[in-house]
């Protein structure tokens, strides 16, 4: 059954048949192209006509990933007239440093959790400052405290994730720069020391004229001002886009220094291009223009941002800058002919990495930018533990981690970040003596560790106080910030956090019960559905269900909104209190509640009878009778290889239950429903999948009717852990993650659909009834006694395997201790192989393995037992062949 995308699927990249970039310039090749481009550039500006632009407005289903058909976000194009618009027809083809063919196509723009939470409010078109929902960056405002004159107003610039205007001064060099206002998320303090109570105070220091000066504009002059007309709009519309369009096409073709000169300062032409595109996010003001608008000219200077080589030629400067390090003397004194053009682009970065999936994907993907953020991190990490760095230097240090937190909320970018081992650098951050960089910290830490390295995690317990601490003071401020984070960014951390099972009794023995209740009574629709999906997560855990109930007035919160609410609230809802069903059950006062979750059930109907009528099935097929209906198990990120897949079955005449067929009644009782009628249930695994609450229900309700499971591996280089580690156990798997031919894994997968048929359901095909030994990771072990039969190609007769061991033998085998295992080796001189450390019951699986499946059986040898020599690998295959003459 399907689950609901994490994110809306809001790309801006594509492939061959999108518009080629041009080559890349040399340094040198843009040094003697600059003097004509620039004349060029300066005599001929093009024009751009705003009716010929898409209509860039994503409409998005407030919250985040609750793994449901109900909870899917669904992103479309409208036109201006509200009615739906073609999917534009070319895309953006983005040349990386470091290539990884991955298709990002699709819309740019973005409604992020800012921009969802001011609509939540009816305050849509008032969120240029707040529209943005990752980590961003801003200086000079005080946001652990309220003003003791004003409180803050929602509409007002926020620190940290919020946003506040940069009036850029003219310095000596820029004094006819374009566009001298810009407006940026920068982070909260410059300079702060932490009382003893725990609770920072930020002073403002004032800032040099020549630099980019934070200042904020009162919420009176703000809300007063009138907003534009349609005309005027579409005037400003075309002014600005014309400018950053100019711009990148000026970019890529100059030099950013003088390379004639040692130590010469950036160019004035390069200073002009990246302080256009800093300026550009916030280039229209709050109350100016609706939403939709601010939303659409994003977009446009996104996708200009990542066409050709713009990006590209601002993340290979940065890289430059990060290795000469002459943003700052010895001392940390600022040099602002260097400093400057690269606050620039570091603001350019963090604004549209936040904004947009394809930057966050190409700063990842880019062979040095991280690593060089990575040694200055190594480099700043003592000084800042001891608060010798610059005010300037810290925002440096600040601005870096929120960039790495954007990048780390992509899924995609997670393997990059581990390879990168990463994470031992962040853990030393999340006791930084500045919340903000503890909580960028703690936020990307919760999005990129596994389940063995939430122990990293769950060893540290002040942790958690400390963030569930954050979301109880955003809650009781007017604006629900605090540090510049939303209380929705705040309880995103916490729900990741509660991804691993590691971590989710600690949260709840450090408080996130109380702060849960409260989000959920007091919070706004995406607040809410934070607060709903981080405690359906905690729901799975054993411990916590008994604490979760006795929790006063959580339940009764989560019953009210599951009657007053429909879509993807009433759906977690529905969720929470299904995971809770059997504690209920014991409560004279709430098991009326479960009755009524588990009354639902009776009316869940497929809309397609379960048996398929197909007028030409295989020898292969014929003659099966099926015992119900085989379902599949999903989340909405592979629905299309999916839906391949389901209809590739149904052509074998297989009965095949999936989600999108189905209609009314809930979800998770149309679940329970499919997996009670089904003969075999097919789990199709990712970190997606493994993460989702909803997909979760689904495989341990699967586990719990003891139904045969039959594993697809749908993301390269996935391996479960955890939770679904334990259901799994060591069953055979088949690899649909694009590996190998589609055509290739249906034949393995049809044989073995089939196999489970023909035993009419019944036991599990491969030893899901035996007890699963789990690592302290929670993957599991190789503990079951038998694993599916390889297939043979459809349209040939299997070739029947061997016999393994007679079950006299293997009881003997599993009775084996080290000296016994230690005598069989060295009949085959593989006594100092990793083989010495395997048990009786797992020499007995491998035997089997051998005969049964024995593509994987090398392969265990060769990947998990380390046996890789040509030599050892005959001599074990011998081992394994001798056991069937023990006696």
């Amino acid at each position: 059954m399907g689950a609901g995308p994490s994110t809306p699927s809001v790309r801006c990249m594509s492939t061959a048949e999108t518009v080629q970039g041009f080559p890349r310039l040399t340094i040198a090749q843009q040094t003697a192209a600059q003097s004509a481009s620039r004349q060029q550039h300066q005599s001929s500006t093009p024009s751009l006509d705003t009716k010929t632009l898409p209509a860039m407005n994503t409409v998005t289903n407030a919250g985040s990933n609750t793994g449901s058909p109900g909870s899917m976000k669904t992103s479309k194009t409208l036109m201006a007239n509200g009615s739906p618009a073609k999917r534009p027809t070319a895309f953006v083809n983005l040349p990386r440093t470091n290539s990884l063919n991955v298709r990002y196509d699709g819309l740019l723009a973005n409604k992020t959790m800012e921009a969802r939470r001011l609509e939540a409010q009816g305050r849509g078109t008032e969120a240029s400052k707040n529209v943005v929902g990752g980590s961003r960056v801003r200086d000079g405002q005080n946001s652990d405290k309220a003003s003791p004159t004003q409180k803050p107003q929602l509409s007002q610039p926020e620190a940290k994730h919020g946003h506040v205007s940069i009036k850029v001064e003219a310095c000596a060099k820029e004094k006819n720069c374009e566009n001298p206002v810009a407006q940026t998320k920068e982070d909260v303090s410059k300079s702060s020391e932490v009382q003893q109570n725990g609770v920072e105070k930020t002073s403002e220091k004032p800032a040099d004229s020549s630099e980019p000066v934070e200042t904020q504009s009162s919420p009176e002059k703000k809300t007063s001002k009138l907003k534009k007309t349609p005309e005027k709009i579409a005037e400003k519309f075309e002014a600005g886009l014309t400018r950053v369009k100019a711009k990148c096409d000026l970019l890529p073709t100059i030099a950013p220094r003088d390379l004639e000169e040692e130590g010469a300062p950036y160019t004035h032409d390069f200073r002009q291009c990246v302080l256009v595109l800093a300026n550009s996010y916030f280039y229209f003001r709050t109350g100016e223009v609706p939403l939709a608008e601010i939303l659409r000219y994003r977009a446009c200077v996104a996708e200009n941002l990542c066409r050709e080589d713009v990006l590209n030629t601002i993340l290979d400067t940065v890289v430059d800058s990060l290795k000469r390090k002459d943003c700052f003397s010895d001392t940390g004194v600022v040099i602002k002919d260097f400093y400057l053009p690269l606050k620039y682009m570091v603001f350019t970065l963090i604004n549209y990495s936040d904004f947009c999936e394809a930057v966050k994907f190409n700063i990842a993907e880019h062979k040095e930018l991280i690593p060089e953020w990575i040694k200055m991190l190594e480099s700043y990490k003592e000084p800042h533990m001891n608060k010798a760095l610059s005010d300037e230097q810290e925002k440096l240090l600040k601005w870096t981690l929120s960039i790495l937190h954007n990048c780390g909320s992509l899924e995609e970018n997670v393997p990059r970040l581990r390879d990168l081992n990463i994470i031992p650098l962040l853990l030393s951050y999340i006791d930084s003596p500045l919340a903000a960089i503890r909580l960028s910290s703690i936020a990307t830490l919760a999005d990129i560790v596994n389940e063995s390295e939430a122990e990293l995690l769950s060893l540290r317990p002040r942790i958690f106080s400390f963030i569930l601490q954050k979301v109880e003071r955003a809650l009781k401020v007017e604006n629900h910030r605090d540090v510049g984070w939303s209380v929705e960014e705040l309880l995103r951390a916490v729900r990741q956090l509660a991804r691993n099972d590691a971590n989710k009794a600690i949260l709840v023995d450090k408080g996130c019960l109380p702060v849960l209740l409260e989000s959920i009574q007091v919070g706004n629709n995406a607040e809410l559905q934070e607060a709903l999906d981080c405690l359906w997560n905690l729901s799975f855990d054993d411990s916590n269900k008994q604490k979760i109930v006795d929790e006063p007035g959580l339940v009764q919160a989560v019953c009210d909104k599951y009657h007053a609410a429909t879509g993807r609230v009433g759906h977690s809802c529905h969720g929470i209190l299904w995971s809770l069903r059997e504690v209920l059950l014991e409560r004279d006062e709430l098991k009326a509640v479960a009755t009524e979750i588990l009354s639902l059930k009776s009316q869940a109907t497929p809309k397609v009878e379960y048996k398929a009528v197909v007028e030409d099935v295989d020898e292969m097929s014929s003659g099966v009778q099926y015992q119900g209906h085989l379902m599949i198990s999903y989340q909405w990120a592979n629905q299309e290889a999916i839906k391949r897949i389901c209809a590739e079955l149904r052509t074998h005449g297989i009965p095949v239950w999936i989600d999108i067929d189905y209609m009314g009644g809930s979800t998770l009782q149309a679940m329970a429903q499919a997996v009670e009628d089904s003969f075999a249930v097919i789990i199709a695994m990712s970190q997606k999948y493994k993460d989702s609450p909803n997909t979760r229900a689904e495989a341990e309700y699967t586990f719990q009717q003891r139904k045969p499971i039959i594993p697809l591996i749908m993301q390269n280089g996935y391996r479960p852990d955890g939770w679904l580690g334990l259901i799994l156990g060591s069953k055979l798997y088949y690899d649909f993650s694009g590996k190998y031919s589609f055509e290739s894994r249906m034949d393995g997968l049809l044989k073995a659909i089939l196999t489970v048929a023909k035993r009419g359901g019944g036991d599990a095909i491969d030893g899901v009834d035996q007890p699963l030994v789990a690592t302290r990771a929670g993957a599991a072990t190789l503990t079951s006694p038998s694993v599916l039969t390889p297939p043979a190609p459809l349209g040939r007769a299997p070739v029947l395997p061997r016999q393994p061991a007679s079950a006299v033998n293997e009881q003997k085998i599993r009775s084996w201790g080290k000296d016994n295992v230690n005598t069989w080796l060295a009949k085959f001189q593989l006594e100092g192989s990793s083989l010495k450390d395997l048990s009786g019951e797992e020499i007995v699986f491998m035997h089997n393995l051998k005969y049964e499946a024995p593509e994987f059986f090398y392969n265990c040898l060769d990947k998990k037992l380390n046996v890789t020599s040509l030599l050892d690998l005959a001599n074990a295959s011998k081992a394994f062949e001798d056991l069937s003459t023990q006696a």
